[in-house]
C-alpha cells in the first residue's frame, strides 16, 4: 500500500469515527423512561412499529403500559441519557418527537407511517 492510500485511509477512518461518536451508547448508564408514541392506529402499526423499536439500540427494552386513543405507552429500559437516546431517536426517521422535558424521564412521539 503506497503512502497516498495509507493517509487517505486514516484521513477516513478519522472522519468516520468523529461522525459516529455523537451516536456511541452509554451502556454503562442504565436507566428507564416512559414512551408514549402517539399514531398506532391498526395492528399493522403496532407490529411495524415494535419492529422499528427493536432496531434502537439505547432502548434495549420495552414493557407496555397501556394502550388507548391510538397510543401506546412503555416503560422503556435505556442506556446513556435521555438526551442520547433523542438523538437516536431524530435520527431514525420513523418517529416525530413531540415532548420531552429536561430533567424528566418521560418522552412523547409520534409514529410516522
Amino acid at each position: 500500500m503506497c503512502i497516498r492510500d495509507r493517509k487517505l485511509r486514516t484521513f477516513l477512518s478519522r472522519l468516520i469515527d468523529e461522525s459516529l461518536a455523537e451516536f456511541q451508547v452509554q451502556t454503562s448508564n442504565e436507566s428507564f423512561a416512559y414512551i408514549s408514541i402517539k399514531g398506532i392506529n391498526t395492528h399493522e402499526d403496532y407490529l411495524e412499529l415494535n419492529k422499528k423499536m427493536k432496531m434502537i439500540l439505547s432502548i434495549p427494552n420495552l414493557e407496555i403500559i397501556s394502550f388507548s386513543d391510538n397510543t401506546i405507552s412503555y416503560k422503556a429500559s435505556t442506556y446513556g441519557s435521555i438526551d442520547s437516546i433523542l438523538k437516536e431517536i431524530e435520527s431514525n426517521g420513523f418517529l416525530d418527537i413531540l415532548a420531552s422535558e429536561e430533567g424528566s424521564n418521560s418522552i412523547n412521539l409520534y409514529y410516522k407511517k
